[in-house]
């Protein structure tokens, strides 16, 4: 009994050096784990522009619209955004950082705004004037928007806001 206990503890001391890696000479370096590549945002190719969001995006700015029209619009493309995205509003507080998520830099990889829509200059949405809108963001489903209005100064009487949204 006591010789067939010591030949499979030997069987399996035997199974476990056999699995351990041995140095073979070859330089740390060469052996070295190489990390899994970071999960990347998908390109804009990727993106899918949800077809109901693209045909309001299109109104934002256009002639036949009014300022207090362009931020119903914008209203109307967060509110897409949010029922795509589990009810959230777009993360971050940042005009940048909102118009990413809204033009598909998000988990999902889905826009309500066109990434090359002609109101983003430099990865900010602009009001008609040319002034980034404001977003503040007031709760996980409540975001206020914000133009500053002809003279280009939030928080002046000619702004043009949507609260609440």
């Amino acid at each position: 009994m006591r010789s067939r206990t010591l030949i499979l503890s030997s069987l399996l001391l035997a199974a476990l050096l056999a699995s351990i890696p041995w140095d073979d000479g070859e330089a740390p370096a060469e052996r070295a784990i190489v990390p899994k590549p970071l999960r990347k945002q998908k390109p804009a190719t990727e993106i899918q522009i949800l077809p109901e969001a693209a045909e309001i995006a299109a109104r934002l700015h256009t002639p036949e619209c009014t300022p207090a029209e362009d931020l119903e619009t914008l209203g109307l493309l967060v509110s897409i955004f949010r029922r795509s995205n589990g009810g959230g509003n777009p993360a971050g507080g940042e005009n940048d950082e909102i118009v990413g998520q809204l033009a598909g830099k998000n988990d999902k990889s889905f826009a309500v705004l066109p990434p090359k829509h002609p109101a983003i200059s430099g990865g900010r949405l602009l009001d008609r004037w040319g002034t980034p809108y404001h977003f503040h963001p007031v709760g996980r489903d409540v975001l206020d928007l914000r133009s500053a209005g002809p003279d280009g100064k939030l928080w002046t009487p000619d702004d043009v806001f949507l609260e609440s949204h």
